[in-house]
């Protein structure tokens, strides 16, 4: 049962990241059913497949995730990560109050 769990937690957790990638691709049909499923279901397929891995690391069942979950050198990038959580909507209100012209989208844009 727990190595059903972990297999079904990957595929949920590898189904989201890589769900959206043929709607990325040049000549993809928009298809209405397609996108409603996966942006109305991606956050909680995302949840629950974290959710099994946190259960599993807590219960005894996270192996070598746990191991590497719980390694000492994890906790500064744990700590700087967490703190940038917390701190990055501060900077994304501020951006916002900023700008005083409409923006447009481009790929300069999304990456600067």
């Amino acid at each position: 049962m727990v190595a059903f769990c972990w297999v079904l937690s990957t595929g949920c957790c590898l189904a989201v990241i890589f769900g959206a990638f043929g709607m990325m691709q040049k000549g993809y049909v928009y298809d209405v059913v397609e996108s409603a499923l996966y942006a109305g279901l991606h956050r909680t397929v995302w949840a629950i497949g974290l959710a099994w891995v946190i259960f599993a690391c807590c219960h005894g069942h996270g192996g070598p995730v746990n191991t590497l979950l719980s390694w000492k050198a994890m906790a500064p990038l744990s700590r700087l990560t967490y703190a940038a959580y917390l701190s990055h909507f501060a900077v994304l209100t501020y951006n916002t109050g900023v700008t005083r012209t409409v923006g447009f989208l481009s790929p300069y844009y999304v990456v600067s």
